[in-house]
């Protein structure tokens, strides 16, 4: 790094709050930096075209102010580290900081390699996107949808039509989420699905819950991945784990990835807070649902319960981003790809924006398709998911960019923090 860069960054970072700075150089042409703002440290590795980046303050600041424990970013383009960076702590009552290296619960972003996984067998023509459901899972059919009178005893009635695979990536299966005070709420306390032992198990006790709406109606967010999941399970005849470790987390590298935290790397897992506002100080959410302990999930699930790091989602996001292969591995086709990111919500009545203004859904993934109602400065055609304690997961093939920002914090983003990253970051592109 030239040395007037080094001097710029230096006097950026002494800007934000004296902080006490110490570097080394790196084999790379970047600089590697420790600060540390009102006892929070903040680890940064800073290539040459962003040394004066905003974004290591921003952190800080959300992190001293008491908004969030940690935060860690990275971001990608053409593969290589643009940003790299951690603020705060895994937890604020041991005050563990928040590394680069640290391992969170990325709760949905899950569904977003649950979909690659599928999509391999799309490849191989051993699932159909317009097959129904049943043929794979017989136990659907004994689904019935809501159709109205009082929500305390709701009129139930069959489906129009069968739901079909493609309804399962794109959640227009209407085997929607639980909610407070919604028809379906007692069903699933009926059927104790949230006491399954298994995938398989818990796909048995959701299908005694009614679907809210007919199938390929509406998109409503759900439990549409874990049948998707199970779908491959039967087809296979083998676990979901180990079709996601053997078609995904292997060739991409990602070894800190899977349903549970060895022990000896659990002094790196980060806990979820909530709170943060005014009057309401950060506080852990000791065991998260779906835990039997933290760092192991119940069981392994389609939609949810992976950890994962920072370093593998970037692995996974940049070969996503190359249109599938990158670095000679490859996990899907560019023509797949392509498949995975369009919009599959078109002729439906609920359009994604009510999740993510702008944007469309596609095959187990959000796509952004307008800018005009969009808040962050990303592109058309933009793909990823997010994750309930905050986690986000967006790969811009126009730009040639992947962003990670691992959070654990619920309600998802409730200081608003992640646009905030994602305008910072492309602002400088």
């Amino acid at each position: 790094m030239p040395r007037r860069d080094r001097e710029a960054f230096a006097q950026a970072v002494l800007n934000a709050g004296n902080l006490k700075v110490r570097a080394r150089e790196r084999q790379n042409p970047g600089l590697s930096l420790t600060t540390c703002v009102g006892g929070s440290p903040v680890q940064v590795i800073v290539l040459s075209n962003s040394a004066s980046s905003p974004l290591p303050a921003l952190l800080q600041r959300f992190v001293s102010e008491g908004r969030y424990a940690g935060v860690s970013v990275l971001a990608l383009r053409d593969g290589q580290p643009l940003h790299q960076v951690a603020a705060g702590f895994q937890e604020v009552e041991s005050r563990r900081p928040m590394t680069v290296d640290s391992i969170v619960r990325i709760h949905s972003v899950t569904k977003v390699l649950t979909a690659v996984t599928a999509l391999t067998f799309l490849e191989e023509g051993q699932i159909d996107l317009g097959e129904p459901v049943e043929t794979y899972l017989p136990e659907v059919r004994s689904f019935q949808v809501i159709a109205g009178s009082p929500p305390e005893a709701p009129e139930l009635r069959k489906p129009a039509r069968p739901m079909t695979v493609r309804d399962l990536f794109r959640h227009t299966a209407g085997i929607a989420y639980p909610a407070p005070g919604t028809p379906t709420e007692p069903f699933f306390a009926e059927a104790g699905v949230s006491e399954s032992v298994s995938l398989a198990d818990k796909i048995r006790r959701i299908v005694r819950v009614p679907l809210v709406s007919d199938p390929g109606v509406q998109f409503d967010y759900g439990y549409g991945t874990d049948f998707l999941a199970r779908v491959l399970e039967v087809v296979s005849g083998r676990p979901f784990e180990q079709l996601l470790s053997e078609r995904v987390l292997e060739p991409a590298g990602m070894a800190e990835t899977g349903f549970t935290v060895a022990d000896p790397a659990l002094d790196r897992l980060a806990m979820v807070h909530e709170g943060g506002g005014p009057g309401s100080p950060l506080r852990v959410i000791p065991m998260v649902a779906g835990e039997r302990r933290p760092g192991a999930w119940r069981h392994p699930l389609g939609g949810s319960g992976l950890y994962s790091t920072l370093a593998d989602l970037g692995r996974f996001g940049r070969i996503l981003c190359a249109g599938g292969e990158f670095g000679g591995t490859r996990l899907l086709g560019r023509k797949t790809v392509d498949l995975m990111r369009a919009n599959h919500l078109a002729g439906t009545a609920s359009p994604y924006h009510s999740f993510d203004a702008g944007s469309g859904f596609g095959l187990g993934v959000g796509v952004r398709l307008e800018l005009g109602l969009a808040d962050r400065a990303d592109s058309p055609g933009c793909f990823g998911w997010n994750g309930l304690a905050s986690t986000f997961f967006r790969v811009d093939p126009a730009e040639r960019l992947v962003l990670v920002v691992l959070i654990q914090h619920f309600p998802f983003d409730e200081h608003r923090l992640l646009g905030r990253i994602a305008n910072v970051i492309y602002s400088q592109l």
